[in-house]
């Protein structure tokens, strides 16, 4: 598929698939968001998900999630990392399901259907990761994220269009008061081995940044005349409002 071409005379960019030209607006890198969106959604073609007698298994369900939040990642809406941890914890909830219904084929999904899911196979799944203390919440929130996503997608009529897991009894969010005192940074910074190590501690320490933030700040968001980073709204975490660090 060739890349998107602007028609002067029109003023909008566009693309041809099939022999017929999609329109992708007059902006150019909204148009180029949407040409990689297209083509991820045709290298990743959208899986099955209700079957022909009206059965929809979980792991269909799952598997539409995922391949939308790579169409989100493709367009520039979603990180790769919060794709990757999605998958992470859809993974091993499905590898669970298959695990507890006993002999099978190698690789293959588990068998139960959405009629069939239950909360508490969440929580016998968090049962079975012991070493989980804090992802237990994460993991609840992942799993819950992709039937919210399915019941608005229309996906969950066959139950009644609400999501199995909607009443899961999450822990409280943790928070994170542990702080670095001046005294521990000045000893890990006497640590450090090299120069560009020593500038990142030192840019962490003075800006309060996430080291995210610190790996992906460019010079063209650095607004000298007041003396701050402006992070673009989907470079900013919950791409929703621009990060703004002070100086």
């Amino acid at each position: 598929m060739r890349q998107p071409f602007f028609r002067p005379q029109k003023g909008r960019w566009y693309i041809n698939v099939g022999g017929k030209h999609v329109n992708l607006g007059p902006d150019k890198q909204a148009a180029f968001a949407r040409y990689h969106q297209i083509m991820a959604e045709r290298a990743n073609p959208r899986p099955q998900i209700v079957n022909s007698d009206g059965t929809v298994y979980v792991a269909s369900v799952i598997d539409a999630f995922v391949a939308w939040l790579k169409s989100e990642v493709a367009g520039g809406s979603k990180a790769q990392r919060t794709l990757e941890w999605y998958v992470d914890y859809l993974t091993s909830f499905l590898r669970y399901l298959r695990s507890v219904e006993g002999p099978g084929e190698p690789g293959q999904p588990p068998s139960i259907t959405i009629d069939k899911l239950e909360p508490y196979h969440v929580y016998q799944w968090l049962d079975s990761e012991p070493g989980w203390k804090t992802g237990r919440r994460g993991a609840m929130v992942a799993v819950q994220a992709a039937f919210n996503w399915a019941a608005k997608a229309g996906i969950l009529k066959t139950i009644g269009g609400k999501s199995p897991v909607s009443t899961l009894q999450k822990p409280q969010q943790g928070r994170r008061e542990q702080l670095v005192t001046e005294p521990e940074y000045r000893e890990v910074l006497a640590l450090a081995s090299d120069q560009e190590f020593t500038d990142l501690l030192e840019l962490s320490w003075e800006t309060g940044c996430r080291p995210n933030e610190l790996f992906t700040v460019e010079a063209s968001y650095v607004d000298m005349p007041n003396g701050r980073w402006v992070f673009p709204v989907k470079r900013s975490k919950g791409k929703k409002i621009q990060r703004v660090v002070p100086q």
